[in-house]
């Protein structure tokens, strides 16, 4: 029996389950994952808490959840048309806007309420050299933190590239059998 095959930077593919700004899912095909060019995947850390015991010290991993969560990187190239960059800064905007904040006389927000504006599963699928999945990492309640800026410079011919942070709530694993 031989090792697996190594990865390779480009066997990779991402979906997303909705993007609240755009209202069909054939457009987040279209302009989303067609566009995604490069994902940094976050690192995932494990908080320690301190003992001391019969004057040594003593380090333990943390034994409830871990709160801080690092941020996913995705870079898009920009659409012809800007459509994708703009879904995304309308995403923010209707995050951001200020009348979310508060309903019924400034009572809290339900959790449904809350939930309306995020994308409910972003999963990044790990390609073998057949292209077939045989991993993936699922991404729960995706928010964006922030869009950067675009370049937009006269007399060059460059593509344009715009990043985006998420924020999420849980990250899961799984693999797939490629066995047919």
């Amino acid at each position: 029996m031989g090792y697996p095959n190594t990865a390779h930077s480009g066997n990779w593919k991402t979906t997303f389950s909705n993007i609240p700004s755009i209202k069909q899912v054939s457009m987040v095909q279209k302009y989303i994952e067609g566009y995604v060019k490069s994902v940094i995947m976050p690192d995932y850390n494990l908080e320690e808490v301190f003992s001391q015991f019969m004057g040594e010290h003593y380090r333990h991993p943390a034994s409830r959840q871990n709160d801080n969560l690092s941020q996913i990187q995705l870079d898009f190239k920009l659409s012809e048309d800007g459509l994708n960059y703009f879904y995304m800064l309308e995403w923010m905007m209707k995050l951001r806007n200020p009348q979310l904040a508060t309903v019924n006389n400034n009572e809290p927000l339900s959790e449904e309420v809350l939930r309306e504006n995020t994308c409910k599963n972003f999963s990044l699928h790990f390609l073998n050299n057949q292209k077939l999945t045989v991993a993936l990492i699922h991404f729960k309640e995706l928010w964006p933190l922030n869009v950067s800026s675009i370049s937009l410079d006269m007399g060059t011919d460059e593509e344009i590239i715009f990043t985006t942070n998420f924020s999420y709530e849980s990250m899961t694993f799984e693999t797939v059998s490629t066995i047919l």
